[in-house]
């Protein structure tokens, strides 16, 4: 208040060239009664030695009513494979006016906009809620909502190329067929679902597609999903490619197998566990009666071992840098070649040798 006012004078009405008759005393505030919806004015006029003032108004917009309904409507229809329907809505507020338009698809807030038409982006095939919150100025919100379903395109036909595919190496690769003026979508998940890879594929003029995933892959199982998409962003179902395995690279061959580094290793932890138990069984029968037979066997499984200690050797010293070379590798097949034929000479004889000793 200016130093010199020595009454106040107040009035809450409609008319916005509202006068107060009458003086209220001297205050800086003010409550007055709830209004009901409208538009309101307050008048405030000041008195000091030479009589009142002027009067100022100031106007309330009372607004606690959401907008009328209105009704949303796809402009193409409900039903057709148009990737980016557009949609109509008009509400209006008389009150406080609207603010803006929040769009939604499926749930999901698209945009907000102050127009009364909207173009979604591409959407997927499949029935979507399409839903537009209506919003005043005095934050009343009414909805409108709509359904649509989109209709696929026809899906593309999708095939491993290649034979085996190993851990480690980009060679992941798929060709097929597709509708000419379309591209393929491609998505490679691992077992749990979890996207590893995704790339495009060009489809040429009579609808063949090719293409390679580059990334080179852990072992385990993987799966494909193909997506025609085409010029308006229409999108086919999904071609899935299930139950594809990514294995080790064999490291050599014995008798028409691949091993792979694990399965050597395995193998070699056999041959070893094999050797300790044998020598351990052995050396209980030889504690229970040192027969002529007994000492015989002892001594064959103790020069088996000692052969296949050898080789074993040579395999450990092979992987030493954990990398094989040519020459390395061809160390690493004798020596396991000559491990089993070390055992197959001596497997008969020592096991008869064992079944004729007497306990």
């Amino acid at each position: 208040l200016p130093s010199d006012v020595t009454d106040v004078a107040t009035l809450v009405n409609k008319d916005p060239r509202g006068v107060p008759g009458r003086s209220e005393g001297l205050f800086d505030n003010k409550d007055f009664p709830a209004l009901s919806d409208g538009i309101w004015y307050l008048h405030v006029r000041f008195m000091n030695s030479n009589g009142w003032g002027p009067t100022a108004h100031y106007a309330l917009r009372v607004d606690t009513t959401p907008p009328p309904a209105f009704t949303v409507r796809v402009n193409s229809g409900t039903d057709n494979d148009n990737p980016t329907p557009q949609i109509s809505y008009a509400s209006a507020d008389p009150l406080s006016g609207i603010s803006f338009y929040a769009i939604f698809s499926d749930n999901t807030l698209i945009a907000t906009t102050t127009a009364d038409s909207f173009s979604f982006p591409p959407q997927k095939p499949g029935k979507h809620t399409f839903r537009i919150a209506a919003h005043d100025n005095a934050e009343n919100v009414t909805e409108g909502t709509v359904e649509t379903t989109i209709k696929p395109i026809a899906s593309p036909i999708a095939t491993l190329t290649g034979a085996q595919i190993f851990s480690g190496e980009g060679s992941l690769g798929l060709s097929g067929t597709s509708l000419p003026g379309t591209s393929v979508q491609l998505s490679l998940k691992d077992a749990r679902g979890n996207l590893i890879a995704s790339t495009v594929a060009r489809v040429d003029a009579v609808g063949d597609w090719s293409k390679v995933f580059t990334e080179p892959l852990k072992t385990g199982g993987y799966s494909v999903e193909a997506v025609a998409v085409d010029g308006r962003g229409a999108q086919s179902l999904p071609a899935i490619i299930s139950s594809i395995a990514v294995q080790e690279r064999p490291l050599l061959t014995l008798g028409g197998i691949g091993i792979t580094k694990t399965g050597l290793i395995w193998i070699l932890a056999l041959f070893l566990f094999g050797g300790i138990g044998g020598g351990i069984y052995l050396g209980r029968i030889s504690k229970e009666g040192r027969t002529r037979r007994v000492l015989i066997a002892k001594r064959d499984v103790t020069n088996t071992l000692g052969l296949i200690r050898a080789d074993l050797l040579k395999v450990l010293d092979a992987f030493a840098d954990k990398k094989l070379t040519e020459e390395e590798m061809a160390r690493v097949t004798y020596a396991l070649q000559h491990i089993l034929d070390t055992i197959n000479k001596t497997e008969r004889y020592i096991v008869e040798n064992i079944s004729e000793i007497k306990e």
